[in-house]
């Protein structure tokens, strides 16, 4: 009896030892990336002191997708921080937006009520890429929710505004989201 008595000890330790090292992975793997985050969103519906916009032009159709790269933004006063080398991009839909952000990916959906545009439905992937890269990229995930009107009445330029934001897009060229 001693003998299997041994056996067993050693096989549980053996089990003890390997959910050790997985809980171990588990940690380290977290402590490396940042949990996920949803931008802070503006207040909406009664009450809210934002004010009332239009959308100025149609919704594009999917078949009229085109990648824009933000060349310009502010929010709140202050300058969107863009990075030349890690370009924000944005794909309008008939209902939908997405795009890259410096460094996550990011989704909403489009929403039209009372003349005024709603991104609802936000959701970002939340990766570090770190200091810099993170800063812009939180800036801009941070200021899309504001964006109460969309105005793509020209070819070369996509506006979207709202209380205290304003983003200029540019249509990309394919040598510039390389």
């Amino acid at each position: 009896m001693p003998k299997a008595a041994a056996i067993y000890g050693r096989r549980r330790s053996r089990i003890t030892d390997l959910v050790a090292l997985v809980a171990l992975a588990v940690v380290l793997v977290s402590c490396t990336s940042q949990a996920p985050s949803t931008p802070a969103l503006p207040s909406q519906g009664p009450g809210s002191d934002s004010p009332e916009t239009t959308f100025e032009q149609r919704t594009p159709e999917p078949s009229d997708s085109v990648t824009w790269v933000l060349v310009e933004g502010s929010f709140r006063g202050q300058r969107l921080p863009l990075l030349a080398d890690r370009p924000i991009t944005l794909v309008l839909g008939a209902a939908k937006l997405s795009g890259a952000s410096t460094c996550n990916q990011y989704w909403a959906d489009v929403e039209m009520s009372d003349g005024s545009v709603h991104l609802t439905n936000i959701v970002a992937t939340a990766m570090d890429c770190g200091a810099g890269v993170n800063e812009s990229d939180m800036a801009f995930l941070n200021a899309l929710p504001a964006t109460t009107r969309i105005d793509d009445s020209r070819p070369d330029m996509l506006v979207l505004t709202g209380p205290e934001l304003e983003l200029r897009f540019s249509p990309a060229s394919d040598s510039s989201i390389d």
